[in-house]
């Protein structure tokens, strides 16, 4: 039950940081956004190794598809903010 909760905080908390990089691409608290992402898959990653419920795995599963996709905005701006520019 605690896992299933940590893991939805987790994605609400990504899809924020998700939100504010879409609509301001500039790297303000970057380091905020790279230790969200990073604790985020690295606890979806450990609930997909251990033997947990299936809905945690599903739950598990979705919050990694969601903070690749914040890793990958974070490389983007990333690469705007130092090549682009």
């Amino acid at each position: 039950m605690l896992k299933n909760i940590l893991l939805l905080i987790l994605m609400l908390t990504n899809g924020y940081f998700i939100l504010s990089l879409t609509q301001n691409n500039t790297i303000q608290l970057l380091s905020i956004h790279i230790i969200v992402a990073g604790f985020a898959f690295i606890i979806s990653i450990l609930f997909l190794i251990t033997r947990v419920p299936r809905l945690t795995q599903i739950l598990s599963t979705v919050t990694m598809l969601i903070t690749t996709y914040h890793i990958y905005l974070i490389v983007m701006v990333i690469y705007t903010y130092v090549y682009a520019k």
